[in-house]
């Protein structure tokens, strides 16, 4: 990103320099990366407050990072690197301590983002995702078109030729439930036939 300022090639600016100007100078190792950025499924869960003691003991390693001690640690000075927790070098691993502590800021946006994000294989049962999709569909607030263009623009290409085919169109959310549950019963049905 440029740098306001003065300009170093006859009026264009010079770019940010490549340094961290928050880094400990004293470390020489860069700060260790984040192996995956979708940590969320891989991640176990951690008990509840309500789960565990609360004696305020901060020996355990786990108690570090509840809600209590949560602005000591990001108010803390850290010698090092080695010392700073990830979530305070890292944004994505800083936005899941503050999901797994407090909770999503807005369940309904996260439920929405999940539906928007759920998909269907090829080679998937279309009661299965559509099992996954009740859950998502229970806490959410979509119209009936909202969640026929979710389903339609996450159907694998099988179902969308055969639903090509159909005259007339389904026109609502249970329409196109219910058609595409047939089109997909006769895909097994014929596929197993098929293979015997």
């Amino acid at each position: 990103m440029p740098v306001p300022g003065p300009s170093c090639n006859k009026g264009k600016q010079c770019p940010e320099p490549d340094r961290d100007f928050m880094r400990d100078p004293s470390s020489d190792n860069p700060p260790p990366e984040p192996k995956n950025s979708k940590k969320k499924k891989s991640r176990k869960k951690k008990p509840k407050d309500s789960d565990s003691n609360d004696s305020g003991d901060d020996s355990d390693p786990s108690s570090r990072h509840r809600p209590q001690n949560f602005e000591p640690a990001v108010m803390a000075d850290y010698h090092s690197w080695e010392a700073t927790p990830l979530f305070l070098l890292h944004w994505e691993e800083f936005v899941y301590e503050l999901k797994e502590n407090f909770g999503p800021v807005d369940a309904e946006e996260d439920a929405e983002e999940d539906l928007e994000d759920l998909k269907m294989g090829s080679n998937h049962y279309v009661t299965k995702y559509f099992i996954a999709f009740a859950k998502y569909k229970a806490r959410t607030q979509f119209n009936d078109k909202g969640y026929y263009h979710v389903v339609k623009n996450t159907l694998p290409n099988r179902i969308l030729d055969d639903l090509a085919k159909i005259y007339p169109k389904p026109k609502t959310y249970e329409l196109l439930h219910q058609i595409v549950l047939q089109i997909d019963q006769h895909y097994w049905q014929s596929h197993h036939e098929e293979s015997r």
